[in-house]
């Protein structure tokens, strides 16, 4: 992984119950990432990763995830004007 790509904002949503994807392979994606330097993000650096699963969520989104993503973008979007 760059350095660049390590430092890079990501958004992971997803559902505990998705029939296409299952949840296993998800925490093993998410691992694979943090393993291969990517940083998990923290509320001082939003930069990294922002891993959230979501109980009864099959393959789509849900409010919740919606209204998580929405607060997430409010972190990394610079502000302007």
């Amino acid at each position: 992984m760059t350095e660049h790509a390590s430092q890079l904002p990501i958004f992971w949503g997803h559902g505990k119950d998705d029939p296409l994807v299952p949840i296993r392979l998800a925490e093993m994606s998410k691992e694979y990432l943090l393993s291969a330097g990517c940083k998990p993000a923290t509320e001082e650096s939003p930069a990294g990763l922002d891993y959230h699963t979501y109980d009864g969520v099959p393959h789509s989104v849900s409010p919740v995830e919606i209204a998580d993503l929405g607060k997430w973008l409010m972190k990394v979007v610079p502000k302007t004007g």
